[in-house]
């Protein structure tokens, strides 16, 4: 941004020349120097000038500057000894040393690390690329436990076409990586043609960190390092962080004699914590089941462990408690941390639990009523995640309550999270109908009001059927409408996902009386969120007319969000938790349900409090230049909202609430001329 700045500044030093040359009545040498005008413009050149010189300088290589993420050091351009590689079509391939091509690019890449493989489609057109400019690619999969046939599929399927060397094979990869050193996969290295690393580090700013991904790249680091060498600029080793999949030492494991082991203290925390995602046909990207799973991961574990990364779980510890918390307890981080750094033994295999077993099928047992997407779904290979909504008949004839829905991924690897609602209006159906692919897509919202919530899925939460005696409802001849959340994962990929409903049994002597589940808002529409603003506030208050039962608590942001605090204060002074979030990610928010049902009488107050980041140092902003952001359910608009699954203990209190939440934000709306 600040080159601008200089060009801005010189360009205001010129203008002022002539026009204060003009007022002075000539341009003569004496006028020049001597107008008290012309002196005033002498200042503001001075620093353009001096700055283009810098900027040129930093383009050039000859700041050892810090930009970004991106620093460079004249002291560390490594030399790399010329290697002799071979592809996994039998092709040698010469790294390093003298080379007759004036650079050569090494990418560290993973079959498993969902980062790696996602940045696959765009290596692939990168080394197209590259070979029209006659700088070669050659691509090194690092990973333990390998088989050649894994690795030969994964070229094909994700149509691989340049070089890819395995670092095992005949000892040249071990080599190589011996040298270079990466730390993480994906990790990439330009080698000039003197045989010297010029460039080390991320291929863009896509990811911020693990499971943080742009909607949109700003600093394409690895395209740019190519060209640096190209042109002859590189003056030093310049280095970014890379972000991906840490890759694991090569050394012996399983023999250290340790206080603690994998077969009497850690095998079960990990069933646990960690299994029921991590386990072939879901959306986790490699399995932790077994010892030697683990142990191969160990160095990646160890990092998502002690950041809180994983398990994933957003809540603040504490601050409200909730059903299938994925939370680690400090004595189980400090088993796993103290393991893995005490050697990974092994311990008596004869006293190892044996990893759980997941039976096939639906988990609640068979559905009453088994929903489709109507057709299959392409999602492409690459790009920002996609939110898209299936609009599927229920054919349902009469009025029903249902106590759980179970969702079925068709192709777990794709699929992040779900969401259900009904629509009794048909507004889904037109949604569909003016999107010409199946369903329809959109950010931020679902598009209508109607019906209301079924409840979702996000991956590691288990269905529950509701308590005794609570349902929610769905109208006869609605729709069900499924809301998708797809991750691409570097590859073409096709999903037709299902649902599982179970009803509630249906009474027809009037002696049993269920409960409905509504769902309640609090929000206020007139967020407005300055441009630059990096902890911008913004609070909404919901007073509860008849006495609730709550259920469920959902906040919900956009990218701009940073943090939430919702709490409910009663009429008698007391302050009850619902939920806190300190580190907002949009793409891990989920549904949270109380361990036991919160009751909240009248009068209640229900305060949400958020925080934005606006400004451009936030890496989500989907904006820059930043700018002013309001109220709306568009990619670049921004929300504050919490929902709530509550019940009242009678049918007049839940029609009063209903009309008395509606008629709040219509109030709103009016006030600021809001057409959402």
């Amino acid at each position: 941004m600040f080159p601008s700045c200089f060009v801005s500044s010189l360009l205001s030093a010129f203008a002022i020349f002539p026009a204060r040359c003009l007022e002075a009545g000539g341009v003569d040498k004496q006028s020049i120097c001597r107008h008290p005008a012309h002196r005033a413009a002498v200042t503001p050149l001075g620093f353009a000038l001096l700055g283009l010189l810098g900027v040129a300088a930093w383009g050039y290589g000859y700041l050892p500057i810090r930009t970004g993420e991106a620093t460079i050091d004249h002291r560390d351009f490594k030399p790399v000894d010329a290697v002799l590689v071979r592809d996994l079509s039998g092709r040698l391939h010469r790294v390093g040393g003298k080379s007759s091509s004036a650079a050569t690019v090494v990418v560290f890449l993973s079959t498993t690390c969902p980062i790696s493989r996602a940045y696959l489609p765009l290596l692939r057109r990168l080394a197209e690329e590259a070979d029209r400019r006659g700088v070669p690619v050659v691509g090194v999969v690092t990973e333990p436990g390998l088989s050649d046939a894994a690795l030969q599929a994964f070229v094909v399927d994700f149509e691989l076409t340049f070089p890819i060397v395995d670092e095992r094979s005949v000892g040249e990869g071990v080599s190589l990586r011996n040298q270079l050193l990466p730390t993480h996969v994906p990790e990439a290295f330009v080698i000039d043609g003197s045989g010297r690393v010029c460039y080390r580090g991320r291929i863009d700013d896509r990811y911020p960190d693990v499971g943080q991904r742009r909607r949109e790249v700003r600093q394409r680091d690895l395209v740019r390092a190519i060209d640096r060498v190209l042109s002859g600029r590189a003056t030093g080793l310049v280095r970014t962080v890379p972000v991906g999949c840490l890759i694991e030492p090569v050394r012996p494991r399983g023999e250290k004699v340790s206080q603690r082991a994998w077969s009497s203290d850690v095998a079960a925390l990990v069933h646990a914590r960690c299994t029921h995602c991590h386990r072939p046909g879901t959306a986790a990207p490699f399995p932790l089941q077994t010892y030697d799973h683990v142990a191969d991961r160990s160095r990646q574990i160890l990092d998502v462990v002690r950041r809180g990364i994983m398990p994933p779980w957003k809540p603040r510890a504490g601050f409200g408690h909730f059903q299938d918390e994925q939370r680690l307890t400090e004595s189980e981080r400090s088993v796993l941390v103290s393991w893995i750094g005490s050697g990974m033994s092994r311990g008596d295999p004869a006293v190892a639990p044996p990893p759980p077993r997941f039976p096939g099928g639906w988990t609640l047992g068979p559905p009453d009523l088994v929903l489709q997407m109507q057709e299959p779904v392409q999602v492409p290979a690459e790009g920002p995640a996609v939110y898209w909504y299936f609009v599927i008949p229920t054919g349902l004839t009469r009025d029903r309550m249902i106590a759980a829905i179970d969702f079925r991924a068709g192709n777990p690897q794709l699929v992040h999270h779900a969401s259900f609602r009904f629509d009794d209006t048909g507004a889904a159906r037109r949604l569909d109908a003016a999107d010409p692919l199946p369903g329809y897509r959109r950010f931020g919202g679902w598009g209508f009001s109607s019906g209301g919530t079924l409840g979702g899925w996000a991956v590691g939460v288990q269905p529950r059927r509701l308590d005794p005696g609570l349902g929610r409802p769905i109208r006869a001849g609605s729709d069900l409408v499924l809301q998708v959340h797809y991750q691409p994962v570097g590859r073409r990929e096709q999903d037709q996902s299902q649902l599982g409903v179970y009803f509630l049994p249906e009474v027809d002597d009037g002696t049993r009386r269920v409960s409905e589940v509504v769902e309640l808002f609090v929000g206020e529409l007139d967020l407005e969120i300055p441009a630059g603003e990096a902890q911008w506030y913004h609070r909404a208050e919901y007073t509860l007319p008849v006495d609730v039962t709550v259920h469920m608590v959902m906040p919900h942001m956009h990218l701009l969000g940073r943090r939430c605090l919702s709490q409910a204060h009663t009429p008698g002074g007391k302050v009850i938790p619902l939920v806190a979030i300190d580190e907002w990610d949009f793409n891990w928010q989920a549904q949270f349900h109380p361990r036991r049902a919160i009751r909240l009488v009248a009068g209640t107050r229900l305060v949400h409090e958020v925080w934005y980041d606006n400004s451009e140092s936030n890496p989500f902003n989907p904006h820059v230049p930043a700018r002013l952001v309001r109220w709306g359910e568009g990619t670049h608009d921004e929300m504050g909202l919490l929902l709530l699954d509550v019940t009242t203990d009678t049918p007049a209190q839940q029609r009063r609430l209903l009309a008395h939440n509606r008629a709040v934000f219509a109030r709103q709306r009016r006030r600021i001329g809001h057409a959402g």
